[in-house]
């Protein structure tokens, strides 16, 4: 599946479903109000299409490509890229919020195409970053 039009079938998002057979991961499921979770150890086994798990990296291989985890959903991504050009000029959202995670539906746009302003100080639980060297 090309990423630029679809990475749904190989991310961990809320509308689709997966087995997780690897003993070494773990995982954490929310409740409602997405207020409370625990992390278990664990293989989780077979989830369906309406449940929202979030996995630790490296759960399955299903979720890696050419060796790199998440790229696809999990959690969305804090990036220093400008949102838009409307927040270059707005200092408290100078960062953009990239991509979908493992309660995201779809409803708005693919997950590869979501961008939303951020201010630098801002957190949640679906919430992570990817280290980048070069």
């Amino acid at each position: 599946m090309d990423l630029k039009t679809d990475s749904t079938s190989w991310g961990n998002y809320i509308n689709n479903a997966w087995n997780i057979t690897n003993s070494n991961s773990k995982y954490a499921i929310y409740d409602d109000k997405l207020d409370n979770f625990d992390w278990t150890s664990g293989a989780y086994g077979i989830k369906d299409s309406d449940t929202m798990v979030l996995l630790s990296t490296g759960a399955s291989d299903d979720f890696s490509k050419q060796g790199i985890y998440d790229l696809a959903g999990n959690v969305i991504e804090f990036t220093l890229e400008h949102a838009n050009l409307i927040s270059r000029a707005m200092s408290e959202s100078p960062c953009a919020i990239r991509g979908g995670d493992y309660n995201y539906n779809g409803f708005f746009n693919p997950a590869a195409a979501n961008r939303f302003k951020s201010p630098t100080f801002y957190f949640n639980i679906n919430l992570g970053f990817r280290v980048v060297l070069y």
